[in-house]
């Protein structure tokens, strides 16, 4: 396929949509969709063509997540000053498109063929990322980079944003030199403050108020689960002697559950905290319910701990930074 071909004409018919397609499918391996570094650049000029990011002063969408990144390391950022590392490509599993305002392909010609070309590719609205939440619906417009690559331009969310979200979601698979929001530290000088506000404000804020109603309503549901398996037939000290063992042998960590039960904040039952009253066994006993709040209450101190850790270790990569700089 000629590409360049294909980015000079002024306007693509049914069999260029169909030939970027096939050979979109022929390059998309093993659930890597960007294996080599002339497919990324391929692909990129070919979905900029098909939908142009920018029309009328309006923005489509940005190439986000670990796409994103990699232009800015492999390219240059228009304002922004680079160390010109030389990093390593790496193969993509996945083209994430933010910032998104058309939902329905067929609002467009230009998205339609998009789709017909490349399929459902995953993407984000202006207030919603992979990982970031209740976003300001201007923000990722006002603050997106402009890239140099090839001698097209490209565009994508902010350099703190997506440092943020891959430093709070890596890839599996990293390059010899390093996860993609190190190596993007490393190439750009990024406003740390910034990447702190839009950590809380984006990313911890919403957790919290996630976690606070999660939280206030995990006591009930784990007593309620813990009597669904008592009140499940046969006799309860043997129901409850096979709870203790499926808990037991249960694998342990964060967000494992037995039968809607968090293991993490299983206490051990003892047959006097279970009372027998109109054919049903509940769970009445005061200590027993106030030792689950605390292992609550405790469990949600270490969450809010967690965040406050992830603030300390930006902060740190910054004074190793300048350290290093002296």
């Amino acid at each position: 396929m000629d590409i360049y071909k294909l980015l000079n004409k002024k306007v693509l018919d049914y069999n260029d949509i169909k030939e970027i397609r096939n050979y979109h499918i022929d390059t998309s391996l093993e659930g890597i969709m960007v294996k080599t570094y002339d497919d990324f650049i391929n692909k990129i000029l070919l979905i900029t063509k098909l939908w142009p990011q920018k029309q009328d002063n309006n923005i489509n969408y940005l190439f986000g997540s670990g796409i994103g990144i990699e232009l800015a390391l492999q390219g240059n950022v228009i304002g922004r000053k680079k160390n010109n590392n030389c990093y390593s490509y790496r193969p993509h599993s996945d083209i994430i498109l933010y910032d998104v305002k058309i939902f329905d392909y067929e609002d467009t010609r230009d998205s339609y063929n998009f789709k017909e070309a490349f399929g459902n590719i995953e993407f984000y609205p202006s207030y919603e990322l992979k990982v970031l939440s209740n976003i300001n619906n201007d923000l990722l417009d006002k603050n997106c980079e402009t890239v140099i690559i090839n001698n097209h331009k490209v565009l994508i969310p902010e350099l703190e944003i997506l440092f943020l979200e891959k430093y709070l979601q890596r890839e599996l698979v990293s390059r010899s030199e390093g996860y993609d929001y190190e190596l993007l530290f490393n190439e750009y000088d990024l406003d740390v403050d910034k990447i702190i506000n839009y950590l809380e404000d984006y990313y911890i804020k919403p957790k919290i108020l996630k976690d606070e109603e999660y939280y206030n309503e995990l006591l009930d549901r784990q007593i309620k689960a813990i009597e669904r398996i008592l009140n499940n037939g046969g006799k309860i000290i043997t129901n409850l002697e096979n709870l203790e063992l499926q808990i037991d042998s249960f694998p342990k960590g964060k967000n494992m559950n037995y039968a809607g039960i968090s293991i993490d904040l299983w206490i051990p039952l003892n047959i006097k905290s279970i009372t027998y009253k109109n054919k049903y066994y509940y769970i009445d006993d005061k200590k027993y319910l106030e030792k689950l709040k605390q292992r609550i209450k405790i469990y949600s101190e270490n969450e809010y701990q967690r965040y406050e850790e992830i603030v300390v270790d930006i902060q740190n990569m910054a004074r190793n930074r300048e350290k290093s700089n002296i």
